[in-house]
């Protein structure tokens, strides 16, 4: 009779694979340590977040664990979201920092998409959810500080688009 060995029960793939993710773990927190030498500690405080993200996500790439991606992409991107926001393009002012911050957010929720399709099996649809959500409000909020004209534009002649999405219908039907 033969026996069944799972994926972490097998002597020949365990120790490398652990020994991948410890690698990959110890590099990054390396390459952060080193980088925390040379910048202040403000800015080394606003990487913690994204940098545990990094961890997440390249554990589950290493393993083909795609919901690592979960955890990995939500704190890489609001850990993103801050910085840039803050950081970079604080000067924006408000509401466009939120925006970016929320741009940034759904990025993380892009990757987590983009390792649920790596990893294989059934990919996982759902993460573009709350990615299409925060783009859609974050974009709008960007646009209305750099260019209100455009969002005046598109708060008029929206409803051009549902005119278009019932005449793609009708045209899709086919009635005999």
């Amino acid at each position: 009779m033969t026996e069944y060995r799972g994926p972490k029960e097998d002597p020949e793939t365990r120790p490398q694979g652990r020994g991948r993710v410890l690698g990959i773990v110890l590099i990054i927190i390396g390459c952060f340590l080193l980088a925390a030498q040379f910048l202040e500690a403000r800015l080394v405080g606003l990487l913690v977040i994204p940098l545990l993200g990094i961890l997440f996500i390249a554990v589950g790439v290493v393993e083909r664990r795609k919901w690592f991606g979960v955890p990995g992409g939500v704190l890489l991107g609001i850990g993103l979201g801050v910085i840039v926001s803050q950081e970079m393009l604080g000067h924006l002012g408000q509401p466009a920092t939120a925006g970016v911050f929320l741009v940034c957010f759904a990025s993380g929720w892009l990757v987590a998409y983009a390792m649920s399709r790596m990893a294989g099996g059934r990919e996982a649809w759902w993460l573009l959810v709350p990615s299409a959500v925060l783009a859609a409000v974050g974009i709008p909020l960007i646009l209305a500080r750099t260019a209100p004209g455009v969002v005046e534009w598109i708060a008029t002649y929206w409803p051009a688009l549902l005119i278009v999405a019932g005449i793609l219908l009708i045209l899709r039907t086919k009635d005999g």
